[in-house]
């Protein structure tokens, strides 16, 4: 990942949230923002560390989690 890519805070915060197993409604409440918008975090996070499919970025959540990177 280039530093240009790297994860902004509301980005990281979104997959923080995905790693307590929220769903996007229930992140777009606590972070006071609608649902789509937390869509297109995720949508940014896959493409900045490359990942093809929500399902591939909670396996990649999970283990970031099991490693204690988040």
């Amino acid at each position: 990942m280039k530093n240009s890519e790297v994860l902004s805070k509301r980005e990281a915060e979104v997959m923080r949230n995905l790693a307590k197993g929220m769903k996007s409604r229930e992140i777009g409440q606590i972070m006071s923002l609608n649902e789509r918008t937390i869509g297109t975090f995720i949508k940014r996070i896959r493409k900045k560390v490359g990942i093809d499919s929500n399902r591939n970025l909670y396996v990649l959540v999970n283990h970031c989690v099991k490693k204690k990177y988040i």
